[in-house]
């Protein structure tokens, strides 16, 4: 529609937004001069209320039972208080902040997001008076399950000039993300597809998947491309590791990151705007700007589990733990650009950072357990079935950016922005239970800590122009991309086993018929040293623990910028088609004591530490170059964007096939 017409279609739609006030004015006002007021409503009837029941108070009755002192060893429940009620053993206060050492990654805020951690945590480790006649209750489960998701469709296609775009494939940056989502299939060893359980049967099953997945991860992939690939396995695999090598000290995400484009202008630049305090008017300078990229994508989780600890643990059955961290970045960031532009962009990057830690934390630090006294009395509570601890969270953010972008000279500014998209999923736990003296497991424990990320961005930018005279140049950044996993896996309390001894065996047979079946000698047992009174947790079934976090982040910005210099130069430019960001941030933390298990089973506990990357990335001083002719460019193009093939392989990434126009076509376009 042209200008005219276009002002002539406002004419007629104002015309009859205006006859149509009118004619509903016409029956409106006879209506609103001549009703009725509303009148108040009339008295609630009130009835009176006779009330029976007395209030006279009864006395005081207690009730007092008195129970001979005994020089056998009884039930809690139905003995003495016993004295010393607690041991003289200092225990010093534990502050959890995001300066100490159990977060390693969070020194500094995230970006300009004031997205906390965990709030500071007082955590105060010490033995308090329990009176022997109290009865305890078994402790807190807890399942949570948290799946976040984002999908973004922002394909923007912008045109000075109608036909620029004629003929052009604009489905071709999904044919990229396919063949990269293949990729990541033969890269990423994590082929289960889990899903919460269903069933507390399921939790033992899932963990014995991880541990065989953990088992057969191999370092070098079968059919996979990559750049690199590491597995750090068993003792080993304590410490911070990047892209495979292990390090003193982890990087810092803000020390790596893209300068971005809403961040404090450089002098001179065309970002820089000047205020009239006095008209109130906002000047932009001179030129022509185009933001393409700065697309962010952001996943963080954040997890402190102190639900159930103890110093003690017997197992009657098997033990099975397994910490595992899986990170991948698949990276494509192929340009094709003119002669006569200038890339001025670092190459894009890729970190994979994990962090494995294990800090002793002993209740009896610098003290001899052996010259303190054993326990006088012992409380038992029991919990039927099995114990469950779950914490599932899954985080996915998919993004498709592809902009056409077909400018011509127009006026004296001009400034178009088609990306800066921002997809964050954010979860934060703070799980704080029950302690006690001694756990008995009269079935199986399960363990797991798993943490799977991947990134999987395609930046393949291709710009070109139509120029009658070619001797006109530009300057852009089409790079400066990154790619980075942060996974940290850290245990408060470490664990030593031991086969089970025949006092433990014992120990857990008995209170399998309650505590009359305790006796004085099960309690004279040096492992109890310390303990005025002995807090036990016995657990019918099994010991479920798992914590698993699932991040995925998929970028397709592949951006086409054509300009027309039929009207001339642009003249002084800005040109981004670069500094996206795929980020995810995962912490796991296990707070703890340190922790004496004894096992009557097998006993199973591995970490697996696995990172690899896959990098197709151009250097932008030997970035390709077209062919300083429009035509023959169009035709390079044309060559594979006039290809029309429908069908898309069947990655196992969750994705979602973009198969028509976005609704948001310009996003922002100021001119």
């Amino acid at each position: 529609m042209d200008l005219t017409s276009e002002e002539i279609a406002h004419f007629i739609g104002l015309f009859a937004l205006t006859d149509d006030s009118m004619r509903e004015r016409i029956s409106y006002d006879p209506f609103h001069l001549n009703g009725r007021r509303a009148e108040p409503d009339a008295e609630l009837p009130l009835e009176g209320v006779e009330i029976a029941d007395s209030f006279e108070l009864t006395p005081f009755r207690p009730n007092i039972v008195y129970n001979p002192p005994s020089f056998q060893i009884v039930p809690a429940a139905a003995g003495p208080i016993p004295i010393p009620m607690s041991p003289d053993v200092p225990m010093p206060d534990v502050w959890l902040t995001q300066n100490t050492s159990v977060f390693p990654f969070y020194g500094t805020p995230y970006f300009e997001f004031d997205f906390p951690l965990f709030q500071q945590l007082r955590i105060v480790l010490e033995f308090t008076v329990k009176p022997a006649f109290l009865e305890i209750e078994p402790p807190g489960q807890i399942a949570v399950v948290i799946h976040q998701y984002n999908s973004i469709s922002d394909i923007d296609i912008i045109e000075f000039k109608d036909g620029m775009f004629d003929g052009m494939d604009f489905g071709r940056g999904s044919e990229r993300i396919d063949e990269l989502l293949t990729t990541a299939g033969r890269l990423d060893p994590n082929d289960l597809e889990l899903l919460p359980p269903g069933s507390e049967a399921a939790i033992a099953d899932m963990v014995a998947e991880i541990v065989e997945l953990a088992a057969g991860i191999d370092a070098e992939p079968s059919g996979a491309d990559a750049d690199y690939a590491f597995v750090i396995r068993g003792e080993s695999a304590v410490g911070a590791f990047v892209d495979g090598k292990l390090v003193d000290l982890p990087p810092v995400l803000s020390e790596f990151q893209p300068r971005r484009h809403d961040a404090e202008p450089e002098e001179g630049s065309l970002e820089q705007s000047h205020f009239d305090p006095e008209t109130g008017e906002h000047q932009q300078q001179a030129g022509f700007e185009v933001v393409a990229g700065g697309n962010r994508l952001i996943n963080e989780t954040g997890i402190l589990d102190a639900m159930l600890t103890s110093p003690l643990m017997y197992v009657l059955g098997n033990y099975t733990s397994i910490d595992l961290i899986v990170q991948t970045n698949i990276v494509s960031d192929h340009d094709a650009i003119e002669a006569g532009f200038t890339n001025h962009s670092p190459v894009s990057e890729a970190y994979n950072v994990a962090v494995r830690l294990i800090e002793a934390n002993d209740p009896f630090e610098g003290i001899d357990q052996s010259s303190l006294s054993l326990p006088a009395n012992f409380r038992i509570t029991t919990l039927g079935g099995n114990y469950v601890n779950i914490d599932w969270i899954k985080q996915t953010n998919y993004v498709i950016d592809d902009d056409w972008i077909g400018v011509t000279r127009s006026g004296t500014s001009t400034f178009i922005t088609t990306g800066e998209n921002l997809a964050v999923n954010a979860s934060y736990l703070t799980e704080i239970g029950m302690s006690f003296d001694l756990i008995v497991v009269l079935g199986d424990v399960w363990k797991a800590n798993v943490i799977f990320q991947s990134n999987i961005f395609a930046d393949d930018d291709t710009v070109w122009r139509d120029s009658p005279l070619g001797n006109s140049s530009y300057d852009l950044e089409s790079g400066n991309n990154l790619a980075w996993n942060e996974a940290s896996i850290t245990h408060v309390g470490g664990t030593s086993f031991a086969p089970l001894s025949p006092e433990a065996k014992n120990f857990a047979e008995a209170v399998k018929g309650g505590p009359t079946y305790i006796t004085y000698e099960m309690l004279q047992n040096e492992n109890f040293a310390g303990f005025g009174t002995l807090d036990v947790l016995v657990i019918e079934g099994d010991y479920l623990d798992l914590t698993y976090v699932e991040q995925r982040n998929i970028l397709s910005d592949s951006d086409n910028l054509l300009i027309d210099e039929g009207d001339g130069p642009l003249g002084p430019n800005e040109i981004s088609l670069a500094q996206n960001e795929a980020i995810n941030i995962a912490s796991i933390i296990k707070y703890g004591v340190d922790q004496h298990v004894e096992v009557g089973g097998t006993v199973y506990s591995e970490a697996a530490i696995y990172q690899a990357g896959f990098l197709d990335v151009d250097d932008p001083d030997d970035a390709p170059v077209l062919d300083d002719l429009a035509s023959e460019a169009v035709v390079f193009l044309a060559d594979e964007m006039l290809k029309n093939d429908d069908t898309c392989a069947n990655d196992e990434l969750e994705r979602q096939v973009q198969d028509q126009d976005a609704d948001d076509l310009m996003q922002t376009m100021l001119a």
